[in-house]
């Protein structure tokens, strides 16, 4: 499940608050979250005092965080205590749109642990529905596509993305990479679904 949180500066506790609210509606075991933010410089105080409030309520989390800092946390992943993740380092890890990670669970049906790769993604500001989006998103899409190719051989097609792709330019149009229901070549949309 992805989730749209943003959290500011002195939000913490309401921040957190959400997040278990979500876990327990969706009964969700991990959980998205596209963007973060602060208004402080120092964003490792916040971080910290994320993590020691999630911890109290049963929860772990992982950052996709910028370097160097961009006024914002990155997006994030946050699960369950006992679930067995693990951050991987991709392509774009650093640029805290793209985070990945290793989820290892039981499978009752093959009787054995399986993996599979879930990703958060915060789309490239500035994607249009055009067919020409500007390089960096293209870039962007590109290498995100690159990742969850590999993924899918490397886990044998258990991937899962979650992520605001950020591609909605006009309000007149679909959004996600679509201009009249028709999915545009070079969106990060067009990317996925080529790989699905």
């Amino acid at each position: 499940m992805l989730v749209r949180l943003r959290l500011w500066g002195g939000q913490v506790t309401t921040f957190v608050d959400d997040v278990v609210k979500t876990f327990e509606t969706y009964s969700v075991d991990v959980l998205g979250v596209s963007e973060t933010g602060t208004h402080s410089p120092d964003n490792k105080l916040t971080r910290r005092a994320i993590k020691r409030r999630l911890g109290e309520k049963g929860l772990n989390c992982i950052w996709g965080e910028p370097q160097p800092y961009k006024k914002n946390l990155g997006v994030m992943l946050i699960y369950r205590k006992g679930v067995n993740v693990t951050p991987l380092n991709v392509e774009g890890s650093s640029s805290g749109r793209v985070l990945a990670a290793e989820l290892v669970t039981w499978d009752k049906g093959l009787r054995r642990e399986v993996k599979t790769m879930i990703m958060v993604l915060y789309g490239e500001t500035g994607m249009t529905t055009k067919g020409n989006p500007p390089e960096r998103v293209n870039e962007f899409n590109l290498s995100v596509g690159r990742i969850v190719e590999d993924a899918l051989v490397e886990y044998s097609g258990r991937v899962m993305c979650m992520g605001d792709y950020n591609s909605l330019a006009d309000v007149n149009m679909d959004g996600m990479g679509l201009v009249g229901g028709v999915v545009v070549a070079n969106s990060l949309v067009s990317t996925m679904l080529g790989l699905g």
